[in-house]
């Protein structure tokens, strides 16, 4: 991650500047852009002081944050609402947020908004085929040995199916 460069560095060009250099010259002398150079002494001018600002952290939740009655309201109202409907709700009452800040927004307050309940797996609930009316595994393995008791009786060979 990158770093800010020492108050001292900032204070030592703008005082170049003050003292009558250009703010090309002062970078050049000091090893930093002339970008840099023509900022400090923006930052001088407007704010009476070089410091730099905190680098990093979060900066899209203190503007979403504001907006946190009007969404969890909206999540109350209708519980099965998507990210994106959400996102139409907010550019409607004129809030510009993408879906990411949303997923953030519940992320941090740990809401989880799940469509439905996860359903069993397939070998627990026979949920495909498997014939008419067999409602459980042990149904199904009945139905399957009767089968072939039945076809053994007969002297024919069922095709064998793997689940």
């Amino acid at each position: 991650m990158s770093k800010a460069l020492s108050v001292d560095l900032r204070e030592r060009v703008v005082a170049a500047v003050a003292a009558g250099m250009s703010r090309r010259e002062a970078a050049a002398r000091f090893g930093v852009s002339a970008s840099s150079a023509v900022r400090w002494c923006a930052l001088q001018r407007d704010d009476g002081s070089v410091a730099p600002k905190a680098l990093g952290g979060d900066r899209r939740s203190k503007h979403i944050g504001a907006h946190a009655p009007f969404i969890l309201g909206l999540v109350e109202d209708r519980s099965d609402i998507t990210l994106g409907q959400m996102q139409f709700e907010l550019a409607a009452v004129g809030v510009s947020t993408g879906v990411g800040t949303l997923w953030h927004f519940f992320h941090q307050r740990r809401i989880t908004l799940k469509k439905s309940p996860r359903t069993l797996p397939s070998r627990a609930a026979l949920t495909s085929g498997g014939g008419a009316g067999i409602t459980s595994q042990k149904q199904y393995l009945l139905c399957c040995c009767a089968k072939l008791n039945a076809a053994t009786k007969a002297g024919r060979q069922l095709p064998i199916r793997v689940r």
